[in-house]
């Protein structure tokens, strides 16, 4: 996964904000508790925070990164979320 993300480039923009119901992106916990970073990817745009607090924002064209953390959960999610993230993917 590190090569995946540091293959990504800097994001400028803040990302869009999301308040309604649905598919947020995919949250990912990278870590033990004391050093947990945690990665959400939803819509092109991959959130990083890191366990100092600090966050990077880059950019994830095609949404390549969602999908390939979609595909290596495959075998520990629910079949009907993976249904429901690739229709969104598939937007």
């Amino acid at each position: 996964m590190t090569s995946r993300i540091e293959a990504l480039t800097p994001a400028t923009e803040g990302g869009r904000s999301f308040d309604g119901l649905g598919y947020r992106g995919l949250r990912v916990r990278t870590g033990s508790d004391d050093t947990a970073a945690e990665i959400v990817a939803p819509g092109g745009l991959v959130t990083m925070r890191n366990p100092d607090g600090s966050v990077r924002r880059l950019r994830d064209p095609g949404r390549a990164l969602e999908r390939w953390l979609l595909d290596e959960g495959v075998g520990n999610l629910d079949p009907e979320v993976v249904a429901t993230v690739r229709q969104e993917l598939a937007r």
